[in-house]
């Protein structure tokens, strides 16, 4: 069996530039990574409280009571979202209407109920208005104009011409 010739290394110039150009694309990305990691960067360990410190045992306790006070904030935090998840969560009763007039009947009762909630004496232009507002459709109109100008005379205690 006649030994096998080992296979040339030379590369044309253009592949040469283009696996240089591959590896440092490779090690700058790499770079960059490493510096946006946060586990590249370790923070120094805190030396602590000397022992020479005339009010050592006072000045832990303080730090103690600091890190019970933020455990407790965080737990009340924790249970008002899960209040309010469990809150939007009963919004669907379990025997839902089924007829039509159920389903106008229930949304007559959630909407006194929301303007018991919020208040809502103004009219329903208003509400159209506001609407309009939120959702980006604005009527810039006199008419509009006319509108919320009135709204801001009947409101208003003192006029002045």
């Amino acid at each position: 069996m006649v030994p096998k010739k080992h296979k040339s290394k030379r590369l044309t110039i253009n592949h040469q530039k283009k696996i240089h150009k591959r590896s440092k694309e490779k090690h700058r990305k790499d770079k960059r990574d490493g510096k946006r990691s946060p586990h590249g960067r370790k923070l120094k360990k805190d030396p602590g409280i000397p022992n020479l410190l005339p009010f050592k045992d006072k000045i832990l306790r303080e730090v103690e009571d600091h890190r019970e006070q933020i455990k407790e904030e965080r737990q009340r935090q924790k249970e008002a979202r899960s209040q309010l998840h469990d809150k939007n969560r009963t919004l669907a009763p379990a025997a839902a209407p089924k007829t039509i007039a159920d389903l106008a009947r229930d949304a007559q009762k959630r909407d006194a109920a929301f303007a018991e909630e919020h208040g809502s004496d103004s009219d329903s232009d208003a509400d159209e208005t506001t609407e309009g507002a939120v959702t980006g459709r604005r009527d810039n109109s006199k008419r509009a104009y006319y509108r919320e100008f009135q709204k801001v005379v009947q409101h208003a205690d003192v006029i002045l011409e």
